[in-house]
């Protein structure tokens, strides 16, 4: 919706791995500025972004989690996000079961899903 401040997202980090299926993620940290000259709600997105993994069809990105807050004007949060592991699975039609791709994957930090 319409906002009336600015937030600047900084120290965006991981503690941890994302290890597998139905097992808790790791906090994505990643503090909050805001830059506006009101008060203002932010809600911070957490996206996955899979690799590219034979013929599965992913999705370019997925959201992962979010948490709203509400920044007072010059002031900076820390905002702790839980990425759960199922979401780094997809369903492998030829096995007929829930796949993990082994690799990398990227974790994107925003304010919305455009780009």
């Amino acid at each position: 919706g319409l906002g009336y401040s600015q937030f600047q997202y900084s120290n965006a980090s991981l503690e941890g791995i994302i290890i597998s299926r139905g097992k808790e993620g790791k906090p994505v940290i990643v503090e909050v500025k805001n830059l506006g000259k009101v008060r203002g709600a932010e809600t911070v997105q957490v996206y996955v972004v899979p690799q590219k993994e034979g013929n599965a069809v992913r999705p370019v990105k997925t959201l992962a989690d979010f948490n709203e807050v509400l920044v007072e004007l010059g002031y900076e949060y820390e905002i702790h996000i839980i990425e759960k592991g199922d979401l780094i699975t997809f369903w492998d039609a030829a096995e007929g079961k829930w796949a993990v791709s082994k690799g990398t994957y990227k974790l994107l930090v925003a304010s919305s899903s455009s780009p």
